[in-house]
């Protein structure tokens, strides 16, 4: 039984902060597709978020500057612009905030 609220918590928690796993993704495997993501993400946390939740998620990450879609070979490729960039390292600056927030939660 405690497992499945472990599972459940798991996927809660990266289906609420899919769009910096997004950008994460982003910044370590450069000019992949939204598809490739889900994948990733999938393959590093054990969790597989529908096709809709990624591809909505990043066009909203388009829509604010913080990726931009480059095509390769026909096919649409995300980038992390300076504005993602900037995102990520404020939350960096941020994680000992959020592992406070964490430790306060547990």
């Amino acid at each position: 039984m405690q497992e499945s609220y472990v599972t459940d918590l798991r996927k809660r928690t990266i289906t609420s902060f899919i769009d910096i796993c997004i950008l994460k993704e982003l910044e370590q495997e450069t000019g992949i597709s939204p598809y490739n993501v889900m994948l990733l993400i999938h393959k590093k946390f054990g969790v597989l978020i529908s096709p809709g939740t990624v591809y909505s998620t990043v066009y909203s990450l388009e829509r604010r500057g913080l990726v931009e879609c480059k095509q390769n070979h026909g096919k649409a490729a995300y980038l992390l612009t300076e504005k993602g960039k900037e995102m990520l390292e404020d939350l960096k600056k941020a994680k000992s905030e959020l592992h406070v927030l964490w430790a306060t939660l547990f």
